[in-house]
């Protein structure tokens, strides 16, 4: 658990994005933030005239990870990048650090997805011709055997990621509500190209815009930390174990010190 933490705490600068603020809250929980510089041109008066000048300012979010579960949390916030964007630079600040050991660890991060509107778009189609599922490396919440088998593969042949396409006529709609809750357990990408009525078009459908999110208010608490961790348990098959404390906390994420109230 140490060298887990070590990882997230020491990741080196790139490109301008650090983290700091760091907290553990709990056993298995880290608190802290991700930014970047900010550089725009600040437009003021003096003497007379209209004048330019660089700013320079960093903007930052809130993270949250709980090393147990395998869970992130991420605060977004537009002015600092998109969700992917910010994902994306931590992923590779990770794994660019040049004082920890990280032989046989890699980072993949992906959101957690609701499957449950495309899986009813399934159930009700007329013909579901195929099914899209992309796998990295291997994730205990996979319960599809094939899918095992696939990240396997992947971790045998050196990949990191791959896909896998299933065709047909039509197909069980039960196995593929197995597949889908699968991949979203883990972050997987799943589409598929369903027929909603005999002699329509085929179109494409995909739940990736069906993303986890939980409305917090200005101070994250330890109630909003609980509520996302037991959703996205909940969706990822994972067992809920949020009862480190009482639920009176309120994270200062502007400092390194946690407030109780």
């Amino acid at each position: 658990m140490n060298r887990i933490y070590r990882l997230f705490e020491n990741p080196n600068p790139r490109r301008g994005w650090v983290v700091g603020n760091f907290s553990r809250i709990s056993e298995h929980r880290l608190l802290f933030r991700i930014g970047r510089l900010s550089t725009h041109i600040a437009e003021y008066f003096e003497g007379g005239q209209f004048r330019l000048t660089e700013d320079n300012t960093h903007v930052s979010t809130t993270m949250l990870v709980d090393v147990k579960l395998g869970l992130l949390l991420l605060a977004s916030r537009s002015e600092l990048a998109t969700d992917e964007t910010i994902l994306r630079s931590f992923s590779k600040m990770l794994r660019e650090q040049s004082d920890v050991d990280l032989e046989g660890i890699d980072f993949i991060f992906g959101p957690i997805r609701d499957p449950k509107e495309f899986v009813r778009k399934i159930k009700d189609a007329f013909s579901v011709r195929s099914l899209s599922v992309s796998f990295s490396k291997p994730n205990p919440p996979d319960t599809v055997k094939w899918i095992k088998l696939a990240e396997q593969i992947a971790t045998e042949t050196g990949a990191r990621t791959g896909r896998v396409t299933l065709e047909g006529a039509d197909m069980d709609r039960n196995v593929l509500e197995e597949i889908a809750n699968s991949a979203a357990r883990t972050g997987d990408a799943v589409d598929a190209r369903i027929q909603n009525a005999q002699g329509e078009h085929i179109r494409k459908i995909s739940a990736d815009k069906n993303i986890l999110s939980v409305q917090t208010g200005e101070h994250l608490t330890e109630e909003d930390v609980n509520l996302a961790l037991n959703r996205a348990s909940d969706m990822a098959g994972l067992p809920n174990e949020f009862a480190d404390s009482d639920g009176g906390s309120t994270y200062e994420t502007g400092s390194s010190q946690n407030r109780s109230h």
